[in-house]
C-alpha cells in the first residue's frame, strides 16, 4: 500500500512458497508419527510393509521433486512432478532436465548447473518450465547436491513450487498501482489525503497551485495552509465529515501560499479508508480568478443597474463560467470515485497477502512444535544424567537428530546427521528415528556396530528402487553400567571420551548409512570408564562453519581444543560457552549447516 508522500509502493513479503513447503512437511510429519506409533506394535516381520509406506510418502508428496546426475540427466521424479507437467515417467527418466525448462533459465542452464556444483545448493531460484500441453508455468526452484564421504558430488535433489498464480496476482497489483499513479500524478488539481488532521499525501500539482513541495506538506497539519479567518470554518467541516455528519461536498475558502499570497480555492471532499483508517480525499481548485471576476462584475453591476442588456450579458457570462466549473467538478467527482475504487481494490489484495502471510507463520510454528515433539522422546535423559544439548537448525527444520534410550543394564546415546538440511533433511530425520527404534528393539545394543549394519540394510531397502544416495552419518555410544564399559561405533561421525582429563577421540568407519560405492563393515570399540567421565557427540556443522578474521572453517582440531579448555566447567556452562564461541567465530557469515553437540557425564 502507499506509505509516504511519494506514493511509494511496498509489496508485502511473499512467502507463499515457504508456506506450501511447510504445509507439505507437516502432512508428512503427521503421517510419519502415525506410522511410527503403529509400527511399535507390529512384529519384526512387518518392517517391509512399513518401508513401503515410507517410499509411497516420498513418491506421492504434494511437492514437485526430481533428482539428476552430474550430466544433468533425470534419475527420479515424483508423481506430483509428472501430474503438474503432464508427462509420463517413461517420457522423463533418462532425459536431460534442461529440455523441460524455457525462457531465461533455459539459456543460462549450464551456468546455473556449474554454480550448483560449486556452491552445493541453489536457493529459491525462479524459472519457467514447459508443460506437455505447451503451457508455461513459473516455479521457485531449490536444489542441493549430495556428496560421498570424500566430499565428491554424487547427484542433486531439487524441489519446485508452482508460483504461476502468484506471478499473475503480482502483475494485477502492479497494473492497479500504475493506474492509481496515472490518476494522481497527471491531475492538474491539487490532491490531498488527510487523516488525523494531517496531510498524508500531496500530489505534484500541489507545488504549482500552493507553492509547497510535496515533502514540505507531508505529515504537516492541514490548517497550516488555511487563511486564519477561515480555519475554524474549514476544520469544523473536516471534523463533522470524519464523524459521518452531513457536510457540503464542495465549498470555497481562502488559503495561504508558501510565498504568503492569499488565494481562493474550492474544495471537493470524499470520505475513504487510508491504511485501514478513516481519511478524507480532497481536490483543491484555484478559483481566485473567478472570485475576482465575480467581485468585478458585482461592482460593475452596481454602477450599471439601469443597463439591463449589459447586466444580462454579464449574467450570461457568469452562468457559462459556472456551467464550465460544474462540469469540471463532475469530472473531479469521477476522478475521486475512480481513485477510491482503485484504493479499495489495492486494500483487498493487500489484505489477502496479509492473511496468507499469517497462515504461513502459523504453519511454521506448528512445524516447529512437531519437530520438538519428535525429539522430546529423549527428554528423560535429564532424569538420569547431567547433560547438555546444543541444537541449532540451519533452517525451519533440522537434518540432525539425537536419541537416548535407558535400560537397567545400559544406556544408549545416538547422534545423527542426515543428508542435507531444511525440508530434505527433515524428511530423513523422521525416517532415521523410525528405523533406529525398530533396530534397537531387535539388536544387541552392546554391539553398536551391528546396529549400524542393520540401519544400513534398512536404508538400502527403503531406497532400493531409486538407489538414492541419501542417507545419514551416525555415532552410537552404549554405556554398560554394570561392567563400566563404553562401546562405540560410528558411520562417518567420531565421538570424544574425556577420562581422567585425557581426551580419547573415538574414530568412525568412513562409510555412511545408505548406498556407498566402497562399502566397509562397521566396527565397535570398547573403553574402560569410570563415573564422572565425559562423552561428547557432535555433527559436523560446528567445525565446518566459516568465520574468523580470514573467513576459514573452524576445523576439528580447534573444536577439540576448545572442549578441552572448558572441560572444568559445568555442562550447563559449557553449552553457553560453546554457543558464545560459535557466534563470535561466525560473525556476519551465514550459518552453513545444522549444528548439534551433545555432552553427557557418566555416573
Amino acid at each position: 500500500m502507499y506509505k509516504n508522500a511519494e506514493i511509494g509502493w511496498i509489496h508485502e513479503n511473499d512467502m507463499i512458497i515457504i508456506f506450501t513447503l511447510l504445509m507439505s512437511l507437516i502432512l508428512l510429519l503427521v503421517i510419519l508419527i502415525f506410522v511410527y506409533r503403529k509400527n511399535l506394535k507390529l512384529k519384526r516381520n512387518e518392517c517391509t510393509k512399513g518401508d513401503a509406506i515410507f517410499r509411497k510418502l516420498f513418491d506421492n508428496s504434494p511437492i514437485m521433486m526430481h533428482s539428476i546426475d552430474l550430466t544433468g540427466t533425470i534419475l527420479y521424479v515424483n508423481n506430483y512432478w509428472l501430474h503438474v507437467l503432464g508427462y509420463t515417467e517413461e517420457e522423463v527418466i533418462g532425459k536431460k532436465s534442461e529440455q523441460f525448462f524455457t525462457g531465461g533459465f533455459r539459456s543460462s542452464y549450464h551456468d546455473k548447473f556449474e554454480e550448483l556444483l560449486q556452491k552445493g545448493y541453489l536457493n529459491e531460484f525462479e524459472a519457467e518450465m514447459n508443460k506437455k500441453n505447451g503451457e508455461i508455468i513459473v516455479v521457485l526452484l531449490t536444489s542441493e547436491v549430495s556428496y560421498d564421504a570424500k566430499g565428491d558430488p554424487l547427484q542433486s535433489f531439487s524441489i519446485m513450487m508452482d508460483v504461476t498464480k502468484r506471478k499473475v496476482a503480482e502483475r494485477e497489483v502492479l497494473e492497479s498501482k500504475y493506474k492509481l499513479d496515472s490518476i494522481l500524478n497527471n491531475s492538474v488539481e491539487a490532491i490531498f489525503i488527510m487523516q488525523d488532521e494531517r496531510i498524508k499525501y500531496a500530489n505534484p500539482a500541489t507545488t504549482e497551485i500552493l507553492g509547497y513541495k510535496q515533502k514540505e506538506l507531508f505529515e504537516s497539519k492541514f490548517e497550516k495552509i488555511i487563511y486564519h479567518e477561515d480555519k475554524q470554518f474549514v476544520m469544523n467541516n473536516y471534523t463533522k465529515r470524519m464523524r459521518g455528519e452531513e457536510v457540503p461536498t464542495k465549498y470555497s475558502f481562502r488559503t495561504v501560499k508558501r510565498n504568503g499570497e492569499v488565494i481562493w480555492i474550492e474544495i471537493n471532499a470524499v470520505f475513504l479508508l487510508w491504511d485501514g483508517k478513516p481519511a478524507i480525499l480532497v481536490f483543491l481548485v484555484d478559483i481566485t480568478s473567478r472570485k475576482r471576476q465575480e467581485d468585478m462584475m458585482n461592482e460593475q453591476a452596481k454602477g450599471l443597474i439601469e443597463k439591463n442588456e449589459l447586466q444580462a450579458k454579464f449574467n450570461e457570462e457568469l452562468k457559462k463560467k459556472n456551467i464550465e466549473l460544474d462540469e469540471h467538478q463532475r469530472e473531479l467527482q469521477d476522478y475521486a470515485d475512480e481513485l477510491k475504487a482503485v484504493l479499495e481494490e489495492v486494500a483487498i489484495k493487500n489484505q489477502r497477502i496479509e492473511e496468507t502471510h499469517q497462515d504461513m507463520m502459523d504453519s511454521i510454528e506448528y512445524a516447529r512444535i512437531i519437530q520438538e515433539a519428535v525429539l522430546r522422546i529423549s527428554d528423560n535423559i535429564n532424569e538420569n544424567y547431567e547433560n547438555f544439548v546444543l541444537f541449532m537448525p540451519k533452517d525451519i527444520v533440522s537434518g540432525d537428530f539425537y536419541y537416548y534410550k535407558e535400560n537397567d543394564n545400559y544406556s544408549v546415546f545416538v547422534l545423527a546427521d542426515c543428508t542435507g538440511h531444511g525440508v530434505p533433511g527433515g524428511f530423513l530425520t523422521m525416517l532415521g528415528v523410525k528405523l533406529l527404534q525398530q533396530v534397537l528393539g531387535t539388536t544387541d545394543a552392546l554391539k553398536p556396530n551391528r546396529i549400524l549394519e542393520k540401519l544400513r540394510e534398512q536404508f538400502k531397502t527403503v531406497f532400493s528402487e531409486t538407489r538414492h544416495h541419501d542417507g545419514m552419518d551416525m555415532a552410537i555410544c552404549v554405556y554398560d553400567k554394570e561392567n563400566l564399559k563404553l562401546h562405540y561405533a560410528g558411520a562417518n561421525l567420531p565421538a570424544l571420551l574425556v577420562s581422567n582429563k585425557e581426551q580419547i577421540l573415538m574414530k568412525p568407519v568412513y562409510n555412511p548409512i545408505g548406498y556407498y560405492m566402497n562399502e566397509k563393515p562397521f566396527v565397535s570399540h570398547s573403553y574402560d570408564v569410570i563415573p564422572g567421565d565425559l562423552i561428547y557427540m557432535y555433527s559436523d556443522g560446528f567445525k565446518d562453519q566459516f568465520g574468523g578474521e580470514k573467513g576459514r572453517k573452524y576445523q576439528s582440531r580447534k573444536f577439540l581444543n576448545y572442549l578441552d579448555s572448558i572441560g572444568n566447567k559445568t555442562l550447563v556452562q559449557q553449552k553457553d560457552l560453546l554457543l558464545e564461541e560459535y557466534e563470535n567465530w561466525k560473525g556476519k557469515e551465514d550459518q552453513l549447516d545444522d549444528i548439534t553437540v551433545l555432552g553427557v557425564k557418566l555416573r
